[in-house]
């Protein structure tokens, strides 16, 4: 199971094991940024490996260069320019099914799957495109289920375990959109008590 962080993977690890399968979880994410963000979503899986008693393999390396190798390039007048959000999120989809789906061929698994089928925010026909060539890639098959059924109980067993709760999706592009999005939003808040002062 990839794991993303420790609250979307508590339902998926709680529906898989409920299903009789043996779960191990694996933490590779080097979409995510900064790497404190990083390190908190990696300290997130081991609550849950403690708590739940699944084991969780962490990524050696905190390998950020892969993530922007792919979504960064040189444009036509030799500057540097990245993809556009669609494609951008293909990139991380694929990074990340690849790598689990080689680990768990490796480590003799049937199949891999993602917690990222949890959330609500995910784009989950690009992760199941993704999934889809990451089977065909390494010869394992890909496990999808709908985890979004369990949006609310997995926020409620998140909370309850004391787990660090993410406000964006991962990479340095979604921190800044939604960086400026509460900046807009501060500023129509204080324009609305300004505005109340004055009647």
């Amino acid at each position: 199971m990839h794991m993303c962080c420790g609250p979307c993977s508590i339902f998926p690890v709680k529906e898989s094991l409920k299903n009789e399968y043996e779960v191990e979880g694996y933490y590779y994410n080097p979409n995510i940024h900064p790497h404190e963000e990083y390190l908190r979503r990696r300290d997130g899986t081991q609550i849950l490996s403690d708590a739940m008693g699944v084991k969780v393999h962490h990524s050696e390396n905190y390998d950020s260069k892969k993530f922007f190798d792919r979504v960064v390039y040189t444009d036509e007048n030799g500057k540097k320019a990245h993809l556009e959000h669609g494609e951008r999120c293909t990139h991380c989809y694929d990074i990340r099914m690849e790598e689990v789906a080689r680990m768990a061929k490796e480590k003799g698994f049937d199949y891999f799957s993602s917690a990222l089928l949890y959330s609500k925010y995910q784009n989950h026909d690009m992760i199941i495109d993704a999934g889809k060539r990451a089977s065909e890639k390494h010869g394992i098959k890909f496990y999808y289920d709908d985890f979004r059924v369990g949006w609310g109980r997995g926020i409620k067993w998140s909370k309850k375990m004391g787990m660090y709760r993410q406000n964006y999706c991962g990479c340095i592009y979604s921190k800044q959109e939604r960086d400026s999005q509460r900046a807009e939003e501060a500023i129509k808040a204080e324009g609305a008590r300004t505005l109340d002062s004055q009647s």
